[in-house]
């Protein structure tokens, strides 16, 4: 029975046109209904001011960065700060060693280089270097050079001031290098003070000795700035970098210290 009714249900009267099923097209919500639903949730969201909220809780993009830093985001280059080189002391006749001049911490140099007597001493500064350049000279094939003198008190220093006929070569008690023990006196045997300058290895010290840091302190060509006559004996230590200067340059210690202390 229920299949006989259900088979007269699908009967249709001739010429009866086929009825159609109402359907909503598939564009018709995506085209229409969405918009109106967003517009009218947009609405409301206006209305209540949750949209500014939204907003401004939402987080700011990040800044961009350019691959390479800006001149304004370098440091600044560190200030450039130019020291005056420490300068040697200079003493003679118009400066002699200041009265709190400290005692002189020195070396025996005996048998540490060869000596022309055993109380021959120099400041300790000036030991290992003294030591090297003769043992520099010796490699380069010298001999016979020997310390003639070195470090002097006040008392040896006056004594010797009164007994020298010829007061170009010495310095009243205070004016002298060799109070400071800075200075040596070389010698060379069987070879004249005067003639050292001639000789092969005074030749030598002359034009090696500022590698150690020493220099000639009274050349010839410089008498009348030191104020005292040729010495082709006398070395004074004043430290590498000035004896370095002093060579390059041609310089006695007058015009050093001129130089660099003004």
């Amino acid at each position: 029975m229920l299949r006989k009714n259900s088979a007269r249900q699908n009967i249709r009267a001739p010429g009866a046109r086929p009825r159609r099923r109402r359907r909503i097209r598939r564009g018709f919500a995506a085209k229409v209904l969405l918009p109106v639903f967003f517009l009218a949730a947009l609405a409301i969201l206006i209305s209540t001011g949750a949209l500014g909220r939204m907003l401004s809780a939402a987080p700011a993009p990040p800044p961009e960065q350019s691959e390479q830093p800006t001149a304004a985001s370098e440091p600044p280059p560190p200030p450039v700060i130019t020291l005056k080189p420490a300068l040697p002391l200079l003493v003679n006749a118009q400066n002699p060693l200041p009265e709190d001049y400290p005692a002189v911490k020195t070396v025996d140099m005996y048998r540490k280089v060869d000596v022309l007597n055993v109380s021959i001493k120099v400041s300790e500064e000036i030991a290992a270097p003294l030591i090297e350049m003769f043992d520099a000279a010796k490699a380069a094939g010298h001999s016979g050079m020997f310390l003639s003198d070195g470090y002097r008190t006040e008392t040896e220093q006056q004594a010797l001031y009164d007994a020298a006929e010829n007061k170009a070569f010495v310095q009243p008690p205070g004016c002298s290098e060799h109070q400071t023990g800075l200075s040596v006196d070389i010698s060379i045997s069987k070879v004249p003070a005067a003639q050292m300058a001639d000789n092969p290895t005074g030749k030598w010290f002359i034009e090696n000795c500022w590698q150690y840091g020493f220099i000639l302190r009274y050349p010839a060509d410089k008498a009348d700035i030191t104020g005292i006559s040729y010495e082709p004996w006398h070395f004074r230590y004043v430290g590498l970098d000035a004896a370095k200067v002093c060579h390059d340059q041609n310089l006695c210690l007058e015009e050093y210290i001129e130089m660099f202390g003004g």
